[in-house]
């Protein structure tokens, strides 16, 4: 174990006072008063022996037993300040873990939503760093209170060491430095022992995993109907052995270190007393000094074997807490932040909202590309629906121009300017988005549907809210409960509705309406309505989205004939583009695609869909020939 392995826990203890002075101030000063009630030992081994000294050289001398009294009176004192400073910091410690809690779970969770993109998410080095982090975060209070007791070893010990060098300095390093190689290797071991484990940090997700299966709502149903629990059972004790095996490994050689080092550490105790003894027999000692000395070594020990645990603690704790620490000092400000222009940009008429100029994405661990060499313009205000086959590159497309993610290639551009040169807020104050796998927020519908205006909800915000509650035809919902539109969604928080996912659907593009953006994206958005209800949505969407570029994602293609165009993508490319007859004309890829979907509804219209060609129908015709 090198200097720089004691080192950076050390700092990692500076980093955490720092951090609680920030948000305490003056309350850090009991810390270091319950430290001070280390010098409890020294002070309580000097007063035990005046007063027996004054009882031994005065038994029946009033001056004596006044003077033993007094001595007795100071002894009481001293006991009772450090029963009440320890009691006192005790209840302390329990306010200030609460408020140290909640302050590094803010700090946390701004670091996370200061990345404004999301590569990287969900790459297993990065869930393993935030796990770290988070457990650092919890671990800051211990990191105080592990250091304050370490250092009211350190003043014991220095108290004791005090009185025993001032008398007989040879008792000194007797009592300590047989203690300094357990100390080392028990620092060793529990660096070693941290290490170990965040190395096992994919095995605790794994563990977690399972928890959660088991545990959890999202999987209950399956588990229950294939009779899974055992499997999961099974898997979760595989992973608890491999994390135990390598905590048994670690214990085991802390026992035996503390065994063999221990045995030294305690002979050093034992020869301090033999030492003592034959000072006494030999009259050197009295009687106060045989009690000073022998409670002096006695605590000694005691002290030796806590500042032992204590610290071997502190270095868990420290290096829990500069996972933290380290997580937070890493460098965000990436170019996906760059605040270099405004939403205050030139918008002439005829400009075209988006450019895509050869435009690839790889994502990371693949070789092929998700997007390659794509090129693209939507105009101002035009309605367009981006359909193909899973795996097309539709929801990476949506992504890239949202700058969620980079392109690994080639140029992005809205309203003419580069997204490279857009502020990434103020791009996306024009942007209105109903994610594929949106979320389901446990809050209010009045807050749930809010979240789409600012992030946040405002007392002013209600009429739009409730006119994007009445839009989205969300009124049932509040008219089930008493709270109305204050009714709390989802079973979690208390006595809230639980809605179909039809109905979570509808809050979520109640949250993208209720937002006046210049860009609406729709990525799935009717996955869960009924064929009706997506008819009459798409109208209402198309409707009150007149003046704004519009842009639907979908694999149900009953929105393609109402949109201005509708732009096929097969393999990360566009491979067909135009409105829905020309395509249809085409008897292409958009074609087959069609008439497959059409057939399954109506099967008696796949003849109907094979004679559009010739016939050149329109959709309508179709339908009613279906």
């Amino acid at each position: 174990m090198t200097i720089h392995d004691f080192l950076a826990p050390l700092r990692s203890v500076g980093r955490t006072w720092s951090f609680l002075y920030a948000q305490e101030r003056y309350r850090v000063l009991w810390g270091l008063g319950a430290a001070a009630t280390g010098t409890y030992v020294a002070a309580a081994a000097w007063l035990s022996k005046r007063v027996v000294d004054s009882l031994v050289a005065s038994p029946t001398d009033g001056g004596g037993v006044a003077q033993a009294l007094a001595f007795a009176w100071m002894y009481g004192a001293v006991t009772l300040g450090h029963a009440f400073i320890g009691a006192y910091y005790t209840q302390r410690m329990l306010g200030i873990r609460d408020r140290v809690h909640a302050a590094a779970d803010r700090l946390l969770m701004d670091k996370v939503a200061s990345t404004s993109d999301v590569a990287g998410f969900d790459e297993p080095e990065r869930i393993d760093a935030v796990r770290l982090a988070s457990a650092g975060a919890r671990a800051l209070p211990s990191c105080v209170a592990g250091t304050v007791e370490a250092m009211q070893h350190v003043v014991t010990l220095t108290g004791v060491s005090v009185i025993l060098g001032l008398y007989h300095p040879v008792l000194v390093p007797l009592v300590l430095l047989p203690a300094v190689p357990l100390f080392y290797s028990q620092m060793r071991v529990s660096a070693g022992t941290y290490a170990a484990l965040a190395n096992t940090s994919p095995v605790y997700r794994r563990m977690g995993y399972f928890l959660e299966l088991m545990l959890g709502v999202a999987a209950a149903k399956e588990v229950r109907i294939f009779r899974s629990s055992p499997f999961f059972l099974s898997a979760y004790e595989r992973a608890a052995d491999e994390i135990f095996a390598v905590s048994r490994d670690r214990r085991l050689r802390a026992g035996a270190g503390m065994l063999g080092w221990g045995t030294l550490a305690a002979v050093g105790v034992g020869t301090a007393y033999i030492y003592i003894a034959a000072l006494a027999s030999r009259g050197v000692l009295t009687i106060g000094d045989v009690v000073m000395y022998s409670g002096a070594v006695f605590h000694s020990g005691a002290a030796i074997r806590g500042l032992i645990q204590s610290a071997s603690a502190l270095m868990r704790s420290a290096l829990e807490v500069g996972a933290f620490f380290d997580y937070l000092a890493i460098d965000s400000s990436d170019k996906v932040s760059r605040p270099l222009r405004c939403d205050a940009l030139p918008d002439p008429a005829d400009c075209c909202d988006w450019q895509l100029r050869n435009v690839t994405f790889i994502y990371a661990g693949e070789t092929r590309p998700a997007l390659q060499q794509l090129n693209l313009e939507i105009s101002k205000g035009e309605k367009v629906a981006i359909v193909g086959l899973n795996g097309a590159g539709k929801s990476t497309l949506l992504k890239l121009m949202l700058r969620l993610i980079e392109p690994t290639d080639g140029q992005i551009s809205f309203r003419g300017t580069s997204l490279k040169d857009w502020d990434v807020r103020a791009l996306r104050r024009q942007c209105a988005v109903v994610f594929q796998d949106f979320v389901k927020f446990r809050l209010t519908l009045q807050e749930s549907i809010a979240l789409g205006i600012s992030g946040r909800y405002a007392d002013d915000e209600r009429e739009s809210v409730l006119k994007a509650a009445a839009w989205a035809g969300l009124q049932s919902v509040a008219q089930r409960s008493p709270h109305g539109y204050d009714v709390m969604l989802g079973k979690e928080f208390g006595d809230g509705l639980e809605l179909s996912e039809g109905l979570w659907h509808r809050v979520a593009l109640a949250r993208a309406f209720v937002r006046d953006a210049a860009v609406l994206f729709l990525d799935e958005p009717t996955a869960s309505l009924d064929a009706r209800t997506e008819q009459k949505l798409f109208e209402r969407v198309l409707s009150c989205s007149a003046d704004k570029t519009t842009v639907i994602i979908s694999h149900r293609l009953g929105i393609t004939p109402m949109v201005d165009r509708v732009i096929v993508l097969d393999g990360g490319r566009v491979v067909e583009q135009g409105h829905h007859r020309k395509l249809m004309s085409q008897d292409g890829a958009y074609a087959r695609m069609y008439r497959t979907q059409v057939g399954m509804y109506w099967p008696t219209a796949t003849t109907a869909c094979e004679d559009t060609a010739r016939e050149r129908l329109e959709p309508e015709q179709l339908l009613d020939r279906a």
